[in-house]
């Protein structure tokens, strides 16, 4: 006979199919094609190359619809599953092949993230200005520096420090993500730099919580929150 725990796993498998980082990378792809035209074709009357700008707005626009659709119901199905048979802890296997569908970008592009909840759900994260998290993440700096000119601002844009302020907003206390690089001020090239994640990490999160940070390479770093 099957067991919930059976059907539950089912469902979380079925969740876990979803195109969701397929949808972002398109979503990205799509924006950065949007942007490169509209910019290099400024002042252009050229019939074809602004229908083909607008194509890849539109398109950007249907990509983010449908991966906010996919995000939904990849958490509607988990939210079903844990109610059959609760995933308190995020596994190991989970955790890797979360990373390992993770796209390996270059350098210098936005870092992705992604959240591995414990309740079995598993959300995309970009780093950037485009969301509330980064807003959050300025007020925040300005309630406990002063101003939000202040050196570690930058930090705003990051994944880590995204993801520590929806911690912080949920009250949540112990949650893993895998990013798709190294966090910054653990790399050679940053390592001595004064305004870093790995410097200040720990001060966006609340004190008593946790948050595990899985790098591409398997690495965990695990920050304490201080803040």
């Amino acid at each position: 006979m099957t067991s919930l725990s059976d059907v539950a796993h089912t469902l979380r498998t079925a969740a876990d199919t979803l195109p969701i980082a397929l949808l972002a990378d398109a979503a990205d792809a799509a924006e950065a094609a949007a942007t490169l035209l509209a910019h290099t074709t400024v002042g252009t009357s050229d019939p074809e190359i602004i229908a083909t700008t607008d194509t890849f707005a539109e398109a950007y626009r249907r990509c983010t619809e449908l991966l906010q659709t996919a995000q939904a119901l990849h958490t509607h199905i988990n939210t079903l599953a844990d109610h059959l048979a609760p995933d308190t802890t995020p596994s190991a296997p989970r955790i890797e092949k979360t990373s390992q569908a993770l796209p390996r970008r270059p350098r210098g592009t936005e870092a992705q993230g992604r959240w591995v909840r414990a309740d079995g759900d598993t959300v995309v994260l970009r780093s950037g200005k485009r969301d509330e998290w980064h807003d959050r993440a300025l007020d925040f700096i300005r309630a406990t520096t002063g101003t939000v000119k202040h050196p570690v601002s930058r930090l705003a844009t990051h994944v880590e420090v995204k993801l520590a302020m929806r911690m912080r907003h949920e009250r949540l206390t112990d949650e893993t993500m895998v990013i798709d690089r190294e966090v910054c001020g653990r790399r050679p090239e940053d390592r001595d730099d004064d305004y870093t994640c790995d410097r200040y990490l720990k001060y966006f999160l609340p004190r008593g919580t946790r948050l595990t940070v899985v790098e591409r390479t398997g690495t965990r770093v695990v920050y304490e929150g201080e803040g």
